[in-house]
């Protein structure tokens, strides 16, 4: 799930990563793997076991205000930490200043994901799915 997402911002000149010692999910900037962390949180990712059932799940900030981040909310709990977002490390970055649509990044991560898992995707309509 990391990679994934890694990759999406790759794609796009971020020079994010995952796999960091002591971190879940993906970072951007420098990190840390004491108490203190000054890299910036761009993605989450989740995994549940319960009642032998596993889920997985993955959060990538793709062009959000991210106000309540800075004023509430402390990445992983580690100070000194932050949330950033794809939008905002692409201008950082020196990007055209076209800003990341989610349809796009989300279609291309789970096509990635897809791929990586060796399957295929198939696009139906969303009644299709309740069936």
């Amino acid at each position: 799930l990391e990679d994934v997402m890694v990759a999406a911002a790759q794609r796009r000149g971020v020079a994010a990563r995952g796999r960091v010692p002591g971190r879940t999910g993906v970072w951007v900037g420098g990190c840390s793997s004491g108490e203190q962390n000054t890299g910036r949180k761009l993605g989450a990712v989740g995994v549940q076991l319960k009642e032998r059932v596993t889920t997985h799940g993955l959060a990538l900030n793709v062009d959000m205000d991210l106000t309540a981040f800075r004023e509430l909310i402390v990445p992983c709990g580690l100070p000194g930490g932050e949330a950033t977002s794809l939008a905002r490390e692409m201008a950082a970055a020196g990007g055209d200043g076209q800003r990341p649509s989610v349809e796009a990044v989300l279609r291309e991560m789970a096509s990635d994901l897809a791929e990586r898992l060796g399957l295929r995707m198939e696009e139906r309509p969303a009644e299709q799915l309740l069936e």
